[in-house]
């Protein structure tokens, strides 16, 4: 499960990248839990912790990997038709994007080229 929680005091970041700045008191930042009764105990666990400079950098690097091998104009929040179905793009899972389409609570992975999605990209004047 992954959340987002404000910083009640000061942690590290788990993922420790060039952006980092850690994750001082009162800073919004993203963590994922092992559930109660998982293999740690009875409790739930908190498994990482990770700043929201490191989730973004990192969601950036595979929207700008699928832009680099597939090119296509594939952005974080970008708004697409997959099969007939607006949608938006919200995040990547390795060589797909993840696609949650109008009126859906889970998203779908879809290639970058597949025949039924459209990128719906604002002219720029």
């Amino acid at each position: 499960m992954k959340a987002t929680r404000t910083a009640r005091r000061t942690f590290s970041c788990d993922m420790r990248r060039d952006v980092c700045n850690g994750i001082r008191k009162g800073v919004r930042y993203q963590y994922e839990t092992l559930p109660p009764g998982g293999e740690l105990g009875f409790a739930s666990w908190t498994v990482w912790r990770a700043c929201m400079a490191c989730v973004e950098d990192r969601r950036e690097e595979g929207y700008r990997w699928i832009r680099n091998n597939y090119g296509v104009d594939a952005f974080h929040g970008g708004e697409v038709a997959f099969d007939g179905r607006n949608g938006s793009l919200v995040g990547t899972f390795g060589s797909h994007l993840l696609v949650l389409l109008d009126g859906d609570e889970k998203p779908v992975q879809v290639h970058p080229r597949d025949a039924g999605l459209v990128y719906m990209v604002e002219a720029t004047a």
